[in-house]
């Protein structure tokens, strides 16, 4: 159902087996991180039948309508939380130009190359079993009295057997920093190794650490991970590791 009237859980409800997504993307495009946050607190059943987008034949060009760095941040966003994910045509070369839907042609535009990078990078991460028989959670954010920039940040996490993602994004212009609490019961067993899919950083985490305080994360404007998570080798990874993450 291409659902733009708030009506999705109704058309569900009647049989409909996905429906647009629209307010997420209105939330991503000119929401705050809160509003994204408590959109994705719905019922995950509810989540299941949406289709996350940021560019269709009704919107602008997500190119257009978003800086580089917040069209990185809303299209990681869109394909790594539960329901359907939608690409428009032209999304992944970065065009700008939106023809009219009876246009029969459209203009030439460069490909934007470095955008397609990130976006056969974003493809290639999500093309497993975990982002579609996996188990979803939201993920709580804390930080300090005397910072509080940690609600620009949201976090969710994935898990399928031994197959883990954790996905990081700061929503915002300003830098960020947090502590995201995972619901794993078994952090505190072992170190853990943290990859991150869009970049090919690795980091080494304190599993008690993790356990108890939850995983530091620090994170520039509209910057993200996308970590898939494994259990450490040697704990000198692990200290490497942590001194890389507080710095990143």
């Amino acid at each position: 159902a291409e659902a733009y009237w708030d009506r999705e859980w109704e058309l569900q409800q009647l049989g409909f087996d996905y429906c647009y997504d629209k307010r997420l993307y209105d939330r991503l495009e000119h929401g705050d991180p809160e509003s994204v946050r408590l959109h994705l607190g719905a019922d995950p059943a509810y989540q299941a039948k949406l289709v996350r987008f940021i560019e269709n034949h009704d919107e602008p060009r997500a190119a257009a309508a978003f800086s580089r760095g917040k069209e990185e941040a809303a299209a990681l966003t869109a394909a790594t939380v539960p329901g359907a994910r939608l690409f428009h045509e032209g999304q992944f070369e970065g065009r700008m130009v939106r023809p009219a839907v009876f246009l029969g042609r459209r203009p030439d535009e460069l490909p934007n190359e470095e955008l397609g990078r990130f976006y056969a990078r974003l493809l290639e991460a999500v093309d497993h079993p975990l982002f579609h028989e996996g188990g979803w959670s939201l993920c709580r954010c804390t930080g300090w009295p005397d910072n509080p920039s940690c609600r620009n940040l949201v976090a969710w996490c994935w898990e399928l057997r031994e197959d883990r993602v954790i996905v990081v994004v700061n929503l915002s212009g300003a830098a960020a920093q947090g502590r995201i609490h995972l619901p794993w019961g078994d952090l505190q067993e072992s170190a853990w190794r943290l990859y991150d899919c869009l970049s090919d950083a690795v980091y080494g985490c304190d599993g008690v650490e993790m356990s108890e305080q939850g995983l530091y994360v620090g994170l520039e404007p509209w910057k993200h991970h996308l970590f898939r998570c494994s259990r450490a080798v040697a704990s000198a990874e692990v200290g490497a590791g942590l001194m890389s993450l507080a710095r990143g």
